[in-house]
C-alpha cells in the first residue's frame, strides 16, 4: 500500500533540513520519479538559489517562472571589480543577463543576500533590480558581507524587515544625514541587528542615523550585536538604539576595542557609560573586548549595576582577548570584588549562569594577581550561579562577598 503524499512530504522536508550534498542530490533525484514527486519535491530543490553574475548565463536557461516562485533565499556574489583585486570584473554581457535573472517576480522571497559586490559599479538597471527585491512583501531577512559602497537607504528600504546582517561592509560616502523622505521606519518589524565591523566609522555612523531616524521606539528589536564601536563617539548612536529597544531587547552582545578609541581619552569606558535601567527583558549580556586594567572591570559592574530590579537577566558572558594572553596592567582586588557584589544582586533576581573564556592563561593570570584566589585553591570554570547558590563569584571560602 503506498503511503499518503503528506509523508513524503515530511520525509522531504527532512531531507532538506539536513543541508548535506547527499540529500540536496536525493531531493534533486526526485524530481525524476513522478508527477507528485515533482511538485512536492520542488518547494525543496528550489528553496534556495545562489550563484555569481559569471553563473547567470547557465541559470537563465533552467530559471522559469514555476521554479521562481519557490525561491525564499537568493544570494548573489562575486559583482565587484577591484576590491578585493584578486576577483576580475564580471562580462558586461554576463551583468546584462543577471539583470534578466534577478528581473523576474519573487513573490515567495524571505531572505535576500549579497556577497562580493561593488555596487558602483553595478549597471543602475542592476542596482534598480536589486532595490525592487527589497521592496519585496515577503522579505525578512537581509544579510551583506564583503559589500562595497552599499547605499545606506537600500540597506534599510525594506518595510518588513525583520533581521538584518551586516559583516565587512562599507556604505556609500555621504554628506549629509538623511533626509525626512529617505527614512525608513524599521522599527516596528527589526527583531535582529548584527554590525561586525564596518571599515570606516563615518559610514557606520551614517547607517546607525538612518536607522535611528524611526519616530517611534524598536518595539520588536530583541537581538543587538555590535563590534568595533569604541569611545570614538560611535557609541552614543549605538546606546541610543540599545536605549530604544528596551522594551524588547533579550540578548545584548558587544565587542569594545580600544584600538580604535580616540587618543583624547585617558581611558575610553570612563567616557562610554551604559544605562540598562529600564532593559527588565534582558536574558542574556556578551561582553568581547580588547580593554583590561579595573576601568574594565568597574565599568562592566556599573552595566550590571544599572539593570532594574526585578529582571530577566539569566547569563552574562565575558571573553577578554587582553586578559587571556596576561596582557595589560593588572586588575585589583577591590575591582573584583565590586564585580562580584553586582553578580550577587542578580543572582537574587534571575541570574543562572556566569561564562569566562576557560582559558589557562587568564585563569593564570587572575589567580597571580589575586592572592585569595590562588591560596584557596584556583578558580573553576564555568561559574554557575545556579548549581552554587550562595557562594561568591569565585566559588572558594578565602573570598567573600561584601
Amino acid at each position: 500500500m503506498s503511503l499518503p503524499l503528506e509523508i513524503f512530504d515530511l520525509i522531504f522536508a527532512c531531507l532538506e533540513r539536513r543541508k548535506s550534498r547527499t540529500a540536496r542530490q536525493t531531493l534533486a533525484t526526485c524530481l525524476l520519479v513522478s508527477r507528485d514527486f515533482l511538485q512536492l519535491a520542488r518547494p525543496y530543490v528550489h528553496r534556495e538559489l545562489s550563484f555569481t553574475a559569471s553563473d547567470a548565463p547557465m541559470v537563465v536557461q533552467w530559471l522559469d517562472d514555476d521554479v521562481v516562485g519557490h525561491i525564499r533565499h537568493l544570494d548573489i556574489w562575486g559583482v565587484h571589480c577591484s576590491a578585493p583585486p584578486d576577483t576580475p570584473e564580471p562580462p558586461k554581457d554576463h551583468l546584462k543577463t543577471l539583470c534578466r535573472c534577478l528581473g523576474r517576480q519573487f513573490p515567495k522571497l524571505e531572505k535576500f543576500t549579497l556577497s562580493k559586490i561593488t555596487w558602483t559599479i553595478m549597471p543602475s538597471d542592476l542596482q534598480q533590480i536589486m532595490s525592487r527585491l527589497m521592496q519585496v512583501s515577503t522579505l525578512r531577512h537581509f544579510g551583506a558581507q564583503f559589500a562595497f559602497d552599499l547605499p545606506a537607504t537600500f540597506v534599510t528600504s525594506s518595510k518588513t524587515l525583520r533581521n538584518l546582517d551586516l559583516f565587512e561592509v562599507t556604505l556609500a560616502a555621504v554628506e549629509k544625514a538623511p533626509s525626512s523622505h529617505s527614512r525608513i521606519n524599521l522599527s516596528d518589524t527589526l527583531e535582529t541587528l548584527w554590525l561586525d565591523p564596518l571599515d570606516e566609522q563615518e559610514t557606520a555612523a551614517h547607517l546607525l542615523d538612518v536607522l535611528l531616524s524611526a519616530s517611534t521606539p524598536y518595539s520588536q528589536l530583541r537581538h543587538i550585536s555590535m563590534f568595533d564601536y569604541p569611545g570614538s563617539g560611535l557609541h552614543t548612536r549605538v546606546w541610543e538604539l540599545i536605549s530604544r529597544s528596551h522594551q524588547s531587547l533579550q540578548c545584548l552582545k558587544l565587542k569594545i576595542d580600544d584600538e580604535n578609541c580616540d587618543e583624547s581619552f585617558d581611558h575610553p569606558l570612563a567616557n562610554m557609560p551604559l544605562d540598562l535601567q529600564h532593559h527588565r527583558a534582558l536574558e542574556s549580556i556578551v561582553i568581547h573586548d580588547c580593554i583590561f586594567g579595573d576601568e574594565a572591570v568597574e565599568w562592566l559592574a556599573d552595566v550590571l549595576d544599572s539593570l532594574p530590579t526585578p529582571n530577566a537577566l539569566k547569563t552574562i558572558t565575558i571573553s577578554v582577548d587582553t586578559w587571556l594572553h596576561g596582557h595589560g596592567p593588572p586588575c585589583s582586588e577591590a575591582a573584583w570584588r565590586r564585580f562580584d557584589n553586582a553578580l550577587e544582586r542578580l543572582r537574587e533576581c534571575s541570574l543562572e549562569q556566569v561564562a569566562f573564556p576557560a582559558n589557562e592563561d587568564f585563569q593564570r593570570m587572575i589567580e597571580s594577581r589575586l592572592p585569595r584566589i590562588r591560596e584557596a585553591g584556583g578558580l573553576q570554570f564555568p561559574y554557575n550561579l545556579t548549581r552554587h547558590a550562595g557562594r561568591s563569584l569565585f566559588m572558594r571560602k578565602g573570598y567573600q562577598s561584601q
